[in-house]
């Protein structure tokens, strides 16, 4: 993948004076600028960035989660990464160490109820840090054992009311880890069962305010359904509701209770699911508000409410009013704009400043 730096990308600019932003060694500030139609009316921002100069591991930033101390946690693809705003821990893979990292390659973290994280490896299952300990505890693929990860290239995760743990694999499903017990339970897709997975690239997982779970897969997106212990599907003509891309990659719930899908290469695509109605957006060459790019790795709504997507060219602020977007890149002659437009990974820490 194209090299990536974590950035500070916006705070409400209402929480330090003049405009400026603040966030541990990262920080933007607005600076005045006129308005153009139609885009929305914000002004541009300045941004600053951590990178393996300041002692992140790796320059490509995955996932990114603060904990309930406050510690910012990265997974990158050369390890994991604890920053307390001003000096970085990293944990890497140490050849024949059991208690450390089993995969530098990071896709996803959460963290649990009992302040422990976990995470999705490539190559590495699913790993648990006990906080208490500082140990890695691993749960891998294993032949002979039914019960085990069905894949040890986990991409997504999730954590559910109940402590279990959902892991979004490659190409072999979605596997829920009971911790208690280590036990594994499996859901693939099946062959004329339309209740069944939709694919077995399972790349996102979601839980909305009401405590549905969604899963984006390479077929489309999907509902589990505790009460049938199956998937309600979407994204395709056969459901009735079509996506530009079956290969879901982002999903983030608005405020009006909207499900934002970010795919691979169809764009943005904005999904009611109480009328089924989809709404697209699209790059198009020919206008200059339109999404930046097609491939969507993040979606985040802000907690003024402010919609920002991630892709493969650029961040995007939405703008309700015109339904185009303002464009955050990168520009070689200013040293504070986004250090690259390659971007993956958006996260709003809670004093209010979006990573």
């Amino acid at each position: 993948m194209r090299p990536l730096w974590l950035i500070l990308a916006l705070a409400c600019s209402a929480a330090l004076p003049n405009g400026a932003a603040w966030a541990n060694g990262t920080a933007l500030t607005d600076k005045a600028a006129p308005a153009t139609t139609p885009v929305p009316a914000v002004r541009p921002l300045y941004f600053e960035h951590v990178t393996t100069r300041d002692g992140l591991s790796q320059s490509t930033v995955m996932s990114i989660l603060q904990d309930r101390q406050g510690y910012l946690w990265l997974g990158t693809e050369g390890g994991l990464d604890r920053y307390d705003g001003y000096s970085i821990r990293e944990y890497r893979r140490q050849r024949g160490n059991s208690a450390g990292l089993a995969s530098d390659y990071i896709w996803a973290i959460a963290e649990d109820d009992h302040n422990n994280l976990w995470l999705a490896t490539e190559g590495g299952g699913i790993e648990r840090w006990d906080r208490n300990t500082d140990h890695f505890q691993r749960f891998k693929h294993d032949p002979l054992k039914s019960q085990t990860l069905a894949s040890d290239a986990v991409r997504a995760l999730l954590i559910d009311a109940q402590g279990r743990i959902w892991a979004g694999t490659l190409d072999q499903g979605l596997d829920v880890l009971d911790p208690r017990t280590g036990s594994v339970r499996h859901f693939r897709h099946r062959d004329g069962d339309p209740r069944s997975l939709p694919a077995d690239g399972v790349c996102v997982l979601y839980t909305d305010h009401s405590g549905r779970i969604w899963v984006g897969t390479d077929g489309g997106l999907s509902e589990y359904q505790p009460s049938t212990d199956d998937f309600v599907s979407y994204g395709d003509r056969a459901t009735g509701t079509v996506f530009t891309d079956a290969h879901v990659r982002a999903i983030r719930e608005d405020h009006t209770g909207a499900l934002w899908i970010g795919t691979r290469g169809g764009g943005l695509n904005r999904f009611d699911p109480h009328t089924g109605l989809v709404t697209v957006f699209r790059h198009d060459p020919q206008d200059p508000h339109s999404l930046s790019h097609d491939r969507v790795w993040s979606i985040l709504e802000d907690d003024a409410q402010r919609l920002w997507v991630a892709t493969a060219d650029g961040l995007n602020l939405y703008d309700p009013a015109s339904g185009g977007f303002v464009h955050y890149g990168n520009d070689t002659s200013d040293p504070r704009s986004l250090r690259d437009s390659y971007v993956m990974a958006l996260y709003q820490d809670r004093g209010g400043v979006l990573w």
